[in-house]
């Protein structure tokens, strides 16, 4: 309330410098606006220099946080030109702050995206020849470490106390290790079913009485689309306690046909 009280009185306080302070920074987001894609261009291209085509640079993985920083770097500025109070300001620039963890957030998440061309270089280099259903779970593990560092680093940039949230977890952990008891099992059920290989995605495969196509493999779930076209989301604890019949790993399909004359 103090906050919006304070641009309040900002603008009912309004002076011919502070109107012209205001088209300045209107000025400023519109000119990074403007810049904003040239430049996120030529620094990714720094980095793929040897890349020709401009395609591939614009679906690199930072191209678009870059993008979008510079929009909220100049929007930033142009509060910075305001000249508004310590209160308000010090509000923005922890906004900024915010703002950028995000984006550096989301440029590493799409680095380990399962179809990013530098997902598939760092496989070279480490010579990880796995299947698709191995690929897109260990680019899902990646992915949600980074967003597990980032939501450690948001939680201390607003003021909270990490020691004092971790004294917290340890009283209630009981109830969580509880509370988390299937979510656990079906995660290392994920685990055996992505190391034992029992199906992969795109197998026709039989569950109890649920039969379909494996369309995803997650941590906790695995989907599957049935003979109706509707998708099945099954725990993978439900997979692993049951018998599974892989249709698809046949060499011959047996087929009996009654014709009557």
């Amino acid at each position: 309330m103090k906050f919006l009280n304070e641009i309040l009185d900002f603008f009912k306080n309004l002076t011919i410098e502070n109107a012209v302070d205001i088209g300045i920074g209107l000025a400023i987001i519109v000119i990074f606006k403007i810049i904003s894609s040239p430049i996120a261009y030529m620094i990714v291209k720094m980095f793929k220099f040897k890349v020709k085509d401009k395609n591939k640079i614009k679906n690199n993985g930072f191209y678009k946080p870059l993008k979008s920083f510079f929009v909220i770097l100049g929007i930033y500025i142009g509060f910075m030109v305001l000249k508004l109070p310590s209160d308000i300001f010090s509000i923005i620039t922890k906004a900024f702050r915010i703002c950028v963890i995000l984006l550096v957030t989301r440029g590493f998440s799409n680095l380990f995206d399962s179809n990013s061309e530098s997902f598939a270089k760092l496989r070279e280099k480490i010579n990880f020849n796995g299947n698709d259903t191995t690929i897109n779970f260990f680019s899902k593990v990646a992915k949600a470490l980074i967003y597990i560092i980032a939501g450690f680093i948001l939680i201390t940039e607003l003021g909270y106390n990490l020691g004092g949230l971790a004294t917290g977890l340890g009283i209630s952990s009981v109830v969580i290790a509880l509370a988390a008891q299937d979510i656990a099992k079906s995660f290392l059920a994920g685990i055996s079913i992505i190391s034992d290989r029992p199906f992969e995605i795109g197998d026709y495969i039989t569950v109890g009485d649920l039969s379909g196509t494996v369309e995803d493999i997650t941590f906790r779930t695995t989907r599957i689309r049935n003979a109706d076209n509707q998708v099945i989301v099954l725990p993978n604890s439900v997979l692993t306690d049951n018998n599974i019949i892989n249709s698809s790993k046949r060499d011959c399909r047996r087929f009996r046909i009654v014709l009557t004359l």
